[in-house]
């Protein structure tokens, strides 16, 4: 089901779900989540079977309902500026914030979703990934 970093519908399907393991990161700002939490959670968490939630977002008024909705097992909050020259810098530094947590977590995944948590999946995973490989990245933190 799983070569050399190939996914297949098969394992979105849960038929390898219990041998593969998901984290996801959601990298960016948070305050729609409450717009589309419901979406991420059937379409990406449930779908995918993803285990742990890393987070690297600006504070805000909700950030406690946002918390308690993910269960994130690593979150990092950041002061949002609106110096809009920091745009590339900060979409690098909460996807960096992500996968230093979880090389420091010491914890083994299959794979990682990394996606801004504003962001909404109208499309069927398993479709996607009959008619394409998707190539996957891998950090080695020995």
């Amino acid at each position: 089901i799983r070569k050399k970093g190939i996914m297949t519908s098969s394992f979105l399907r849960g038929e390898r779900r219990n041998a593969q393991r998901v984290a996801l990161c959601l990298r960016g700002m948070a305050n729609m989540h409450h717009v589309v939490r419901d979406n991420i959670k059937a379409n990406v968490i449930d779908a995918l079977g993803v285990e742990d939630v890393y987070v690297s977002t600006y504070e805000y008024d909700k950030i406690d309902e946002f918390k308690e909705f993910y269960k994130p097992c690593h979150i990092r909050l950041h002061t949002h500026s609106r110096d809009t020259r920091d745009v590339y810098h900060m979409i690098r530094l909460h996807t960096l914030d992500c996968l230093n947590a979880m090389v420091r977590s010491e914890k083994q995944y299959d794979y990682v979703i990394v996606t801004r948590p504003d962001a909404s999946f109208e499309f069927d995973f398993a479709r996607l990934f009959e008619e394409k490989a998707i190539g996957t990245a891998s950090i080695d933190n020995r």
